[in-house]
């Protein structure tokens, strides 16, 4: 084997040498097939190349889109305990106007009966000094009790 390699490229050798020394060199259509070689080598590089970068982007979509997914989760996860916090929030302000709402009705029921017990127990007599009345009526400015001022004494 080592001896058809050889013979191989002497003959090569030789014929470029033949080549060369005739002046006869590479022809244009030679020369346009070699750059189109070499263009068609840089195209096959260059697609390479792309299809390395679509495979990084590709990677890279996927890998944002599990991103998203497990954000769209954490938004979902955030939103529902937003929400029991709101309710439970909603609830202890119904239970606080609940039990104002009670505060207030038995402060009301202790204060009514006893305003009323009281107006109808002493309906204000005419010569009570505590009434307005008895002021001004005449009886009152008549009355020994009375002062120059217009004020009763005390009766004490």
């Amino acid at each position: 084997m080592p001896s058809i390699v050889n013979r191989l490229i002497a003959s090569t050798a030789a014929m470029l040498l033949i080549a060369s020394i005739a002046g006869c060199g590479p022809t244009r259509e030679q020369q346009q097939a070699i750059e189109a070689e070499n263009a068609a080598a840089k195209a096959e590089e260059s697609a390479s190349r792309a299809e390395q970068a679509a495979a990084q982007a590709l990677e890279a979509a996927q890998k944002a889109t599990e991103a998203a997914d497990k954000a769209t989760i954490a938004v979902q996860d955030a939103t529902r305990e937003i929400n029991r916090v709101a309710e439970h929030l909603d609830q202890i302000n119904a239970e606080r106007e609940a039990a104002a709402h009670r505060v207030h009705h038995r402060r009301y029921k202790k204060t009514a009966p006893s305003v009323t017990a009281s107006a109808a127990a002493s309906p204000a007599a005419p010569d009570s000094p505590a009434s307005p009345a008895a002021h001004d009526s005449p009886a009152a400015a008549n009355s020994p009790a009375a002062s120059s001022s217009g004020t009763v004494a005390d009766p004490r």
